[in-house]
């Protein structure tokens, strides 16, 4: 940018600042093109990483999905051995393998028979048990084959039902943490793909000029000081407004003006927070007196994005934002540029 000192003078000192030292501008086409691209290369890395995660979601569900069947067997399992209504035997279970064994083939056999004696009035239930007898009859003869002295594997416990509890209870709260980050990697690719689309069509804008007359106010409220006169601000008196002062609510939402792209977004000097948007075509609008800010230097933003809320001034004791338009270097009137009846004095 090259500006005359006539036109320099003319600029609000903050701008000033922003258009000697700032490297971040929006005449470069080539500059825009490198910003959408770095976009589009985030938004590719966030939409594999959701792909990641959903497939880590689907595994931990499958986890989670064989523990509750497990449960359900083993607990059925207890529940059936520990019923007075059966009667079944070798009920109390030896820990001596080669005993253990034949009880248990005692009892596979028995429920095997047609007729015979059932846990549960369900089929498949009475199945699952069946094969449960079966794997532990299993797994009692391999390890006397393998000469193994005592048994350490037995069937369904309590103890072993409260560890899948527990193992589940772990999973589950890491699946809480996949779907949170999940819902915050959905938010930051529409973030993104909003971001793509309006560096894109800053690439291509007139900047203000189209939109002089129809821009929307920035923030509700009433003017207390007009464009051009001296503020009531003790730090201002001595000085004509570069742009106009708006008293408002306290924590009042302040809204973008036009699309462009945030090129300052910082504190500068009591009171408030500063953020200055870039339109293109050098021309600039100016937010001052916010408490926080909700942008970054370098994000792009619509109209009627929200800038931050305002603040209260720490010598006035009000909540006031100044706002000003510059165009070509100059700082102009804003309520020329915002739509009639925007704000009442």
């Amino acid at each position: 940018m090259k500006y005359s000192l006539f036109l320099i003078k003319k600029c609000h000192p903050l701008l000033i600042l922003y258009l000697l030292f700032s490297v971040t501008t929006m005449n470069c086409s080539a500059a825009s093109d490198d910003v959408t691209k770095e976009l589009r290369s985030q938004l590719k890395i966030k939409k594999e990483t959701i792909q990641t995660m959903i497939l880590r979601k689907q595994e931990i569900e499958n986890h989670l999905n064989q523990n509750h069947d497990l449960y359900k067997t083993g607990q059925a399992q207890i529940n059936a051995l520990s019923s007075g209504a059966v009667i079944i035997p070798g009920l109390s279970l030896s820990l001596d393998p080669p005993t253990r064994s034949a009880q248990l083939s005692l009892n596979y056999q028995i429920l095997s028979k047609p007729g015979s004696i059932v846990f549960s009035p369900n089929p498949a239930l009475n199945h699952a048990i069946r094969e449960l007898f079966k794997a532990e009859i299993q797994r009692i003869e391999s390890i006397l084959k393998q000469n193994t002295a005592g048994l350490n594997t037995k069937l369904w416990s309590s103890q072993q039902l409260q560890v899948l509890q527990e193992d589940s209870q772990i999973y589950e709260e890491y699946l809480k943490d996949i779907l949170s980050n999940l819902s915050q990697l959905q938010r930051d690719t529409e973030y993104l793909e909003k971001q793509i689309k309006l560096a894109k069509n800053l690439n291509k804008t007139k900047g203000l000029y189209p939109l002089k007359g129809r821009l929307p106010p920035p923030v509700e409220g009433r003017l207390i000081q007009l464009y051009g006169t001296a503020g009531k601000h003790p730090q201002a008196r001595m000085n004509q407004s570069h742009g106009i002062m708006v008293l408002t609510a306290a924590d009042a939402p302040v809204f973008a003006v036009a699309p462009g792209k945030v090129v300052f977004a910082d504190v500068v000097s009591e009171p408030g927070k500063l953020v200055i948007i870039d339109h293109g075509k050098e021309t600039y609008s100016i937010y001052g007196g916010l408490k926080n800010t909700d942008v970054v230097k370098g994000s792009f933003v619509d109209e009627a994005d929200l800038l931050g809320q305002a603040g209260e001034d720490s010598v006035t004791r009000q909540f006031q934002i100044h706002f000003e338009l510059h165009v070509d270097g100059i700082a102009l009137n804003p309520l020329k540029w915002l739509k009639k009846n925007s704000y009442s004095h």
